[in-house]
């Protein structure tokens, strides 16, 4: 009987998991003279597992905790940056599940490409669901802020109340440095409900992002001292923020989704899986 060819896909990735065993022989993980088996593919995915999960990892401890990513875009930047290690782990615990089931090659190939495309979409979706989130609030703090009762619309309302309250204390008092956490009344100011949240996220970013007001430029600092806080509005620090942060978290997952995807149309067209 004739034996028929491999395809190109096949040709390829045998001489590429032969350089690779030759490497693990080289390195001491495998005896010399043996055969390429299983467990260096296994290597290599969980090598690969761990390289795209570096960065995912990095930005869920720090920049999807930031308080103001959460106040804005909430927890779906954690989501998304653990979809990364979360999927790619779990595709490495089915496969040897799969394996040992001892299902046909060309079961193997279809379970294996359906596999990997369900986790490829499933980090694209949440990539690209995130980049247009942090985009459409970013928009609205930049371009729109305090319109159509939004988020923006309560903090701007709240900001008007506290700059008219401290306007007032500065006068009466007659100190035109008095903060406004440190004039007489203030305390009584927040005892309406909701108010002391909205005052506390006002002095956060005002305090952190060293800005100013919140939709109106060139506003006066109410928290902190400074002039040159006056020309940085809260908003469109807000906003910067907001878009970098869901790039950031969305670019990785969506990079990772795709090197999913290339990796699982190979191994479904590779004959020897």
């Amino acid at each position: 009987m004739t034996r028929v060819k491999p395809g190109k896909v096949t040709q390829l990735l045998d001489f590429f998991f032969d350089e690779v065993h030759s490497l693990f022989v080289h390195l001491g993980l495998r005896k010399h003279g043996g055969t390429n088996s299983a467990s260096d593919f296994y290597v290599l995915f969980l090598t690969l597992t761990a390289l795209l999960s570096v960065v995912p990892l990095v930005c869920f401890y720090t920049l999807s905790q930031d308080p103001h990513v959460v106040h804005w875009l909430g927890t779906e930047p954690q989501y998304v940056n653990l979809a990364v290690p979360v999927l790619l782990g779990s595709l490495a615990a089915s496969m040897p599940f799969l394996k040992h089931l001892h299902p046909s090659r060309e079961t193997v190939r279809v379970a294996v490409l359906i596999l990997f495309l369900g986790a490829s979409a499933a980090m694209i979706v949440s990539a690209v669901h995130l980049l247009h989130s942090s985009r459409a609030v970013s928009n609205q703090l930049v371009f729109h802020c305090g319109q159509g009762g939004s988020m923006s619309a309560l903090l701007e309302s709240e900001w008007r109340v506290l700059d008219q309250f401290h306007r007032t204390c500065v006068e009466s008092v007659g100190n035109q440095s008095l903060h406004v956490q440190n004039c007489p009344g203030f305390v009584g100011l927040l005892t309406v409900p909701g108010r002391a949240e909205t005052v506390a996220y006002l002095q956060s970013a005002e305090e952190s992002l060293r800005c100013a007001g919140f939709c109106h430029f060139w506003a006066s600092p109410l928290f902190t001292s400074g002039q040159a806080l006056a020309g940085k509005r809260c908003a469109s620090e807000l906003g910067a923020e907001v878009g970098h942060a869901g790039a950031l978290a969305a670019l990785p997952t969506a990079f990772s989704g795709l090197v999913l995807l290339v990796v699982g149309a190979g191994l479904a067209g590779y004959e020897n899986l």
